[in-house]
């Protein structure tokens, strides 16, 4: 684990699971290096927006799974920058080939720990946060290792900008009444949306389909970033 986050800032998940199919394979060989963030090996902080060709807000992504959701925005938004954190290799592959299929030129990957890279980022530098369908991590003693609790919280929030939009969804119950709980408990958020009928501009996930197929409702969330 690198040293640019602490153990009370950790999160967990697998790094790969089947193998990658030999054409997804070329692909982490051929297209992967060109649009994948490395941190930066410098002792001070820097904008995102250096990993991109265009001069744009950027919108972050934690735990994308197998990509369709930030590759729908980019397609959606090609006037937006976007940043992809997913500890899990096979899910990279699968955003890799979302990119390559639909041709996306706005999204740039990391490939390991969101947080190691969040620290490297000045404040104040993303327009737009998402948490989608997170692990739950159900057993009570593994909540320390959920995504939402207040040492990851106080990483994240003062990297968003003014206004900026949290947006999270897990279809959880235990989950989404300690997401309420520790994001309404913040100064630093204002709530915006708490509902269980999916806004019209979220696009769809695999994870929230197969929610809904087994009977769990998803809640949505959006706060704000306040002064």
């Amino acid at each position: 684990m690198s040293d640019l986050v602490s153990k009370s800032t950790r999160t967990f998940g697998r790094r790969q699971g089947r193998p990658i199919k030999d054409t997804k394979q070329q692909l982490m060989d051929e297209l992967f290096p060109t649009i994948s963030i490395e941190l930066p090996e410098v002792d001070y902080l820097i904008n995102p927006d250096i990993y991109f060709d265009q001069k744009a807000p950027v919108w972050f992504e934690v735990g994308f799974g197998g990509g369709e959701h930030i590759a729908q925005l980019a397609v959606q938004h090609p006037d937006i920058n976007f940043i992809g954190c997913e500890p899990f290799m096979n899910g990279v592959a699968s955003l890799v080939n979302h990119i390559q299929e639909q041709h996306i030129s706005n999204i740039r990957i990391f490939q390991g720990n969101a947080l190691d890279v969040l620290k490297s980022f000045n404040h104040e530098c993303l327009s737009r946060f998402y948490l989608m369908f997170a692990d739950p991590w159900p057993k009570k003693r593994h909540h320390k290792r959920r995504f939402i609790q207040n040492d990851i919280l106080n990483l994240v929030i003062p990297k968003l900008m003014l206004n900026a939009e949290f947006r999270l969804a897990t279809d959880h119950e235990s989950y989404q009444q300690w997401m309420v709980q520790h994001l309404r408990n913040r100064t630093d958020l204002k709530e915006v949306l708490c509902t269980f009928d999916k806004p019209t501009d979220w696009p769809n996930t695999r994870y929230e389909a197969k929610a809904i197929e087994e009977g769990r409702k998803p809640l949505y969330l959006i706060f704000q970033r306040v002064q």
